[in-house]
């Protein structure tokens, strides 16, 4: 049994408030990543302490969801008496006292369903608003036989991309809890992102926009499936791949998938495609060998945006253009759950995207008419040290702290109406290093102190930065430095503490390091010899 996060606390405590002061129905706005199907099953479970004689209804599209789902609540509250009705799931059993249904099934048979207290809506932003849709035919059928039925639904991009937020719909009558993002990001609970400039890119200026608002889907595929597209930026991804364990590809179309995993087979690595029509079994197999390590590459079209659920995924190679937020947000946040294997994450976006929507965790609702017309997107720029995507204004980087001082302009454009972040090929060189200090670092943004490791390259001095003290991906990148970089009489133990390492480090001292590995693509100077703007990608110890 887990035990909430303070902000699952929150919303599950929101959600109960309205339930038995409002009359309407709930939602709770939480990221990708930010367990949303915990929340559920400790909703579940209060709701039962006042209802036990009323069912409770799981709702959702998605096959892997159902299981998921059940899967969680069971590990919160092993004595629930559930049951799946879901044909794809391989049950019909309507009998529980909390069934978990796949809307295919299930939408002509609410007479199944006598009595029913609650229903939960995953991933709502997935559900059809038409009065014809198939959970709008469930719901009304629902309050044939209790017209008191509350609707409570999760969702981390709650709008539709042609009418905007689903509050004030008729499955949504209030946004009763939200978690910021980026909040999410700076307490460690979700990985961090990095986006470095690709040196290709699909040109989708041309494209057209279908009556849904998406791009054409044809067009796009035209567009994305040539050779010389895959094989570019298949070489440019490989430059950026070699230290990372699990990569997902998203891939426009059934055909552009074969020839993406064909371009990887043909440089050695290992791949499978999933589509829509992929057997369950060989799904199965597939994303089990990805979660095991057995599997580098899966190529996904049009599935693994929603429900799935690896959490070494480190790489997200993007092969496809979309005008939709909710999409980009979904394909993004399969990078977003934090794991042993991984201290970052990489999105490596070959159709425009990055550009279209700017920062992750400044994504939300598209504005509505009225809006659009005074609405501009706001200014991000690429942190010079970590290839973070971040606020414009940022004086230092939320990731890797490092301080912009009184220039925060980044030295490939702005705005993502400018075009590519950056063009050209990356400016990587070895450096032999004389020496190597070490020295406390603090910093006024984040107010936490960190290690500053200056690698000496004659006049040229060259930092980076560890944070032993603040607990998430900071801490997890600082120990992971330290058992590859220090002695090995202290290499075992990471210190808890600054001033811990201090003292170990000057009494047992670093491995020898020979020469560093060093990005120099967005290098800058500073006063005297520092450098900014580079990015350390390796070491030869002597």
């Amino acid at each position: 049994m887990l035990t909430p996060r303070y902000y699952q606390l929150e919303a599950i405590d929101s959600v109960i408030e309205y339930l038995f002061d409002h009359s309407g129905n709930p939602l709770i706005w939480i990221p990708t990543a930010g367990g949303k199907a915990l929340i559920q099953a400790e909703i579940a479970k209060r709701v039962y302490e006042f209802a036990s004689d009323q069912q409770m209804i799981f709702l959702t599209d998605i096959t892997a969801l159902i299981g998921q789902n059940k899967d969680e609540l069971m590990e919160q509250w092993p004595d629930a008496k559930t049951s799946v009705y879901s044909a794809s799931y391989g049950q019909k059993n309507h009998n529980g006292e909390l069934v978990f249904c796949g809307i295919q099934s299930v939408y002509k048979q609410a007479d199944l369903f006598k009595n029913v207290s609650v229903i939960f809506i995953d991933e709502v932003h997935r559900a059809s608003l038409s009065e014809k849709s198939m959970y709008k035919k469930f719901i009304d059928g629902i309050k044939k036989n209790n017209p008191f039925v509350r609707i409570v639904s999760m969702s981390a991009t709650p709008w539709k991309l042609n009418t905007g937020t689903l509050e004030g719909t008729w499955i949504c009558d209030k946004i009763v809890y939200k978690i910021e993002m980026k909040t999410l990001f700076d307490e460690g609970f979700l990985c961090p992102l990095l986006t470095p400039p690709t040196s290709t890119y699909a040109d989708t200026s041309g494209l057209k926009v279908s009556s849904t608002g998406e791009f054409d889907e044809k067009a796009m595929q035209e567009l994305m499936n040539n050779d010389f597209l895959i094989d570019t930026a298949i070489d440019d991804a490989m430059k950026f791949a070699s230290n990372r364990n699990s990569i997902l590809v998203f891939a426009s179309g059934v055909d552009h998938a074969e020839r993406v995993r064909y371009a990887l087979l043909s440089r050695g690595e290992t791949a499978e495609v999933i589509v829509g029509e992929t057997d369950t079994d060989e799904r199965k197999r597939i994303i089990d060998d990805f979660r095991n390590f057995k599997l580098r590459w899966i190529i996904s079209v049009g599935t693994l945006t929603t429900g799935f659920n690896a959490k070494n995924a480190d790489l997200a190679i993007i092969l496809r253009a979309t005008q939709s937020s909710s999409l980009w947000m979904q394909m993004l946040g399969r990078l977003l759950r934090t794991h042993e294997s991984k201290t970052d994450a990489m999105v490596l976006d070959y159709g425009q995207n990055v550009e279209r929507f700017g920062p992750v965790d400044m994504i939300g609702p598209p504005p509505t008419k009225e809006q659009s017309k005074e609405a501009k997107r706001t200014p991000f720029k690429i942190c010079h040290s970590c290839e973070a995507l971040i606020k414009y204004l940022d004086k230092s980087c939320p990731f890797c702290f490092i301080e912009f001082g009184g220039d925060t302009t980044p030295s490939h454009g702005t705005q993502a109406s400018t075009g590519k972040l950056m063009d050209g090929e990356r400016n990587i060189q070895t450096v032999n290093i004389s020496r190597v200090s070490y020295s406390n670092h603090y910093s006024h943004r984040s107010k936490n102190n960190s290690l500053r490791v200056t690698y000496h390259h004659g006049l040229e001095e060259i930092h980076d930065y560890f944070d032993f003290e603040t607990q998430g991906w900071q801490r997890a990148r600082a120990c992971k430095w330290w058992a590859t970089m220090v002695s090995p009489e202290i290499a075992n133990h990471c210190p808890k503490h600054l001033q811990t390492a201090l003292v170990e480090l000057r009494q047992f001292g670093m491995k020898e390091i020979k020469n560093i590995v060093v990005d120099y693509t967005d290098v800058k100077k500073t006063s005297g010899a520092n450098l900014m703007g580079h990015k350390i990608l390796s070491f030869g110890l002597a």
